[in-house]
């Protein structure tokens, strides 16, 4: 839409902010190619179906239409993007653009909402008889919803006036003179929370009526269709909140940012969510095909049949009895459950946590001056991410293998992907590694050395990179191919698996002798570049090191930096490399090959996690990445001030380490391994991803409080930090408590009431029955969770925004020059009656968990007082144990810091001597160290949680078990079977 321009007071104001530009271009073209091609797959699938039109196949059809024309309209907003935001075309395709996509945007989120209704109708069809749309109507629906968008956006293109910038598109616009334009875009955001309370409703009555079915009537054949159909319900309203409820609630500030006066930062802050919301928003045009696989049987019958039919994928169609026996002779069965059950689940966590390190190191990197260290590192970052994409292959890998034949499709693929992509960046990585040494060594020791006068350009640094790239993909390759000759003689009863796993070939061992010497000389020449470095700022040590670059203290500093560098490469490189000298040492006997399988698959898993470690160093020690912002001096501190700057960062390290294997753990056993869940099943899945979510957080609080500091209030980094992290970590701290309060009384319905009946006791007495009665029902368990997630972040979020908006102006003023300030620390009034409202639900929590399990307690103390069996004396006092055990990690945990945030708040606006020492906010103020240090005490949760589950759970505690068992050495029947094809 073409709107006014700024208004005078944003007449100075730069939004020429190119942050985000190389993040959106990428990231466009990814959505554009994969929309592409899955919407014009659906329509194919669609045109070829030949059974009876109904209405959900119509409003499909025109879904798929909507999509394609959206991500048709991408390509402009790439080269936009990529052109350093210039727009060379003529405006009026600026215009047409623009409405187009938003045009097509709410037209897929008003067909979808339509075919939520309309299941939803046809299911009370079946149970009560209603009409639902027929396939007349559904056309009429959909032509009147065309017509209507096309007439308006015609209208909006006719009537928009012409750009203030002819050489600017997409971009921020004030409707200070045209405030109908932003009523008209208020409309749309109602009309989207409109359809999207109706999408709720019609997929949660969906889920509740097939849960229902699936419990009440077990006898059913179809009860386990039941079921998997209500989670796919879940999971595409999962899919329409990702992509469209961020968008449309970053749209109400953005559209009253453009009606009122605000600060100029808060424009810059609200323009670039806007662009990462509409990028989500985006997203959903290339995620729609998933929902149509999902919906419609028929669509997945065709597709699986073209795969099939096209790669020859036996595995799509199922395999006979015989096949299915295909090499399952040849594996240790703990050995492939171990690959089938544990490592994708790592291996999918890996390639998260790297795709999102590597990003935010990248988008840092790319706004700094192009030093040698900058350009290598960025390097480094590429070659993370190319090896974090090949996870997906390798996850595949080690759940389908068993059931591909070896010379397959999908074999052969998943082994040049997954051996490809990870020798790519494991040697170059070793590459840029080296330069990075030899660059460090020149600049400081030699920067006036002829011979390393080279190293000091910008053009050789890019030479270098591209030469370690070629050398190092010239490698792989010769090695994939060499390997694919011989793969080729294997015999077609192989697996793939075996076929990957008999890596025990005397062909390859001069391939891995190359790659061995190559990492040795890589590492003795970095020994010797960062050896001689420490060796002159020794000798320096007693200098200013100003000279040299450093800066004061910057000898510490780097020597640091250096020890950190080369630990994470020998840790992450050499155990693998020593493997391979092991697997070349000569022949061994099938229990020795078998044995050298598993530690060569471990070695591999330790090389892939440098993908995601090397950026969480760069952010962590303040590498390359931050380099832009030392000019910016923290205000001195006291000698004592080591608790927030480190202690903090290593006991958040220390958290997110225990928590995140810990919780992926718990969610993988609750989700895969427990078929039927009951409602305590629900709520600790909800205060899994909780703890999930909260372990995320812990690297950025790490950062923030070790170089809070030094960050500029106004930086990318401290506006993520306070902006970003603050209601993640505060909702999902809100959201643990009250799940732990609903298992809490959960489990005190099952277990007291069920015993009690209809027998009133007074004593045990907490919530109403028809309230415990229903806690144990899993449709009300699911409604309570996603009510809670709701209620939580709605009351945090608008808050934080709140606060956000009015702290940017005093930023702008520039009253605030760090990150780590009185705004962040103290808050102000508004956020403060937040944290007390906070306050008092943590106490009605608590109060309603310590009663739950007092009631417990008691109940099971009179139960062993009146039985006299040796068993359940023990049972009981088990349970009385865990029960004490929990309620003493929740009161150590959480209470400390709930009780002294009050404490906190009274001192900071009630005129004693304490406030003004609060106040100053300095970092050696006692109050605010004593905050910080009870909040990282409540994240501790998130890392003990997993040890309550185990308490609390049988199964998880029995799947726990299993899964860290190691098999018994007895069993020689088992030692006699091999990986490959040995024996």
């Amino acid at each position: 839409m073409a709107l006014e321009p700024n208004s005078t007071r944003h007449h100075n104001c730069s939004m020429d902010d190119n942050s985000l530009r190389v993040l959106l271009a990428v990231s466009y073209s990814l959505i554009f190619l994969l929309g592409l091609v899955g919407n014009v797959l659906a329509l194919w699938v669609f045109l070829r179906l030949h059974t009876k039109k109904n209405s959900v196949r119509i409003f499909l059809v025109n879904l798929a239409m909507a999509d394609l024309l959206l991500v048709i309209c991408l390509p402009l907003r790439v080269v936009y993007h990529a052109n350093h935001e210039h727009w060379a075309f003529p405006s009026v395709l600026c215009k047409f653009v623009g409405n187009a996509f938003y045009t097509n945007m709410y037209i897929s989120i008003v067909l979808l909402g339509l075919i939520s209704v309309d299941r939803y109708l046809k299911l009370q069809k079946v149970s009560k008889k209603q009409r639902f749309l027929s396939s007349r109507q559904s056309k009429v629906t959909c032509c009147l919803l065309w017509v209507l968008a096309i007439g308006v956006m015609v209208t909006l293109i006719v009537f928009a006036k012409d750009q203030a910038e002819p050489n600017k598109c997409f971009h921020y616009r004030r409707l200070i003179n045209n405030k109908w334009k932003g009523y008209f875009n208020l409309a749309l955001v109602f009309t989207f929370f409109v359809v999207y309370g109706a999408f709720i409703t019609s997929y949660g009555k969906i889920a509740k009526w097939l849960f229902q079915v699936s419990l009440n009537k077990p006898e059913f054949p179809n009860t386990a269709k039941y079921s998997r159909t209500a989670r796919k319900s879940f999971f595409i309203l999962f899919l329409f909140t990702l992509c469209f409820v961020p968008y449309h609630v970053v749209r109400i500030f953005y559209i009253l940012s453009q009606m009122v006066d605000v600060s100029c930062q808060w424009v810059k802050v609200v323009n670039k969510g806007n662009e990462i919301a509409l990028l989500l928003s985006a997203l959903n045009s290339c995620l729609d095909p998933v929902i149509y696989f999902l919906l419609c049987g028929s669509v997945r019958k065709v597709i699986v049949r073209m795969l099939r039919d096209t790669f020859c994928l036996e595995a799509l169609a199922g395999f006979s009895s015989s096949s299915n026996e295909m090499g399952r002779n040849q594996h240790d069965p703990l050995t492939e459950k171990y690959h089938r059950n544990v490592l994708p689940w790592i291996y999918v966590c890996v390639a998260v946590l790297g795709f999102l390190t590597n990003v935010a190191a990248m988008l840092q990197l790319c706004r700094l001056e192009k030093t040698a260290t900058v350009i290598f590192t960025l390097n480094i970052m590429v070659s993370d991410l190319i090896v974090c994409c090949s996870f997906a292959i390798r996850t595949a890998y080690y759940r389908k293998s068993l059931h591909w034949h070896a010379g397959s499709g999908p074999c052969v693929a998943a082994e040049f992907f997954m051996v490809s992509g990870f020798y790519i960046n494991l040697y170059c990585n070793m590459g840029f590694f080296l330069w990075i040494s030899i660059s460090r060594y020149t600049t400081v020791v030699r920067p006036t050395s002829r011979l390393f006068r080279a190293f000091r350009r910008p053009r050789f640094f890019w030479a270098v990179c591209l030469v370690t790239w070629i050398l190092g993909i010239a490698l792989v390759c010769s090695s994939v191919g060499y390997k694919a000759k011989l793969s080729s003689a294997v015999k077609e009863t192989v697996s793939c698996f075996d076929q990957v796993a008999n890596f025990r070939k005397q062909e390859l061992d001069g391939v891995h002798a190359v790659g061995v010497v190559v990492f040795f000389c890589v590492l003795a020449a970095m020994l010797l570049s960062y050896g001689l470095l420490i060796f002159h700022l020794q000798r320096v040590r007693k200098r200013s090191l100003v000279g040299a670059g450093l800066g004061p203290g910057g000898g510490l500093r780097v020597r640091r930096k250096i020890l950190a560098s080369m630990l994470l490469f020998i840790a992450c490189f050499l155990p693998y490399h020593v493997q391979m000298v092991r697997v070349m040492s000569g022949p061994r006997d099938c229990e020795e090959e078998q044995a050298g399988f598993g530690a060569k698959t471990l070695t591999v898993l330790v090389a892939a996690f440098n993908s995601c470690l090397h950026p969480a160093l760069h952010l962590f020690f303040h590498l390359p990445c931050c380099r832009a912002q030392r000019n910016v001096r923290a205000p001195p501190r006291p000698e004592g001030s080591q608790i927030h700057a480190i202690s903090l960062p290593v006991l958040y390290a220390t958290v997110f380490l225990s928590g995140l294997p810990g919780n992926a753990l718990s969610l993988w056993i609750f989700v895969a391994k427990i078929p039927a869940k009951t409602a305590t099943h629900i709520y600790l899945i909800n205060l899994g991803i909780s703890n999930l979510m909260l372990c995320l957080t812990m690297p950025f609080l790490g950062a923030y409080y070790a170089m809070g500091a030094s960050w500029p209030a106004p930086s990318s980094m401290c506006q993520l930090a306070i902006n970003g992290l603050t209601p993640v970590l505060h909702t999902n701290i809100g959201v643990g408590m009250m799940s732990l309060t609903w298992l809490a009384l959960s489990r005190f319905a099952t277990l007291i009431q069920l015993k009690h009946g209809r027998r009133p006791s007074r004593c045990i007495k907490v919530l109403p029955d028809v309230i415990l009665s229903r806690l144990r029902q899993t449709p009300f368990a699911l409604g309570v969770c996603l009510g809670t997630w709701a209620i939580v972040a709605m009351a945090i979020i608008p808050s934080v925004a709140i606060y956000s908006m009015k702290e940017m102006n005093r930023v702008e003023d520039g009253s605030e020059e760090v990150c780590y300030s009185v705004a962040v620390e103290v808050g102000g009034s508004g956020s403060q009656a937040f944290a007390l409202a906070g306050i008092v639900m943590f106490f009605l929590c608590l109060l309603l968990v310590l009663s739950a399990y007092t009631a417990v307690i008691r109940h099971f103390y009179r139960s062993r007082n009146s039985t006299s069996i040796s068993d359940r004396q023990k049972v009981y006092s088990r349970v009385f144990r865990n029960i004490v055990v929990i309620q003493v990690v929740l009161l150590v945990c959480l209470l400390p810091h709930h009780v002294y945030k009050a404490i906190f708040i009274k001192m900071a606006w009630t005129p004693s001597p304490f406030a003004e020492d609060v106040l100053m906010c300095h970092p050696m103020s006692m109050p605010v160290e004593v905050k910080n240090v009870f909040l990282c005490l409540a994240t501790l949760r998130c890392s003990t949680d997993p040890i309550m589950y185990f308490l609390l759970d049988k199964t998880f505690k029995k799947h726990t078990l299993r899964l860290f068992r190691v098999a018994p050495s007895t069993q020689s029947s088992q030692a006699s079977r091999t990986v490959g094809e040995c024996g």
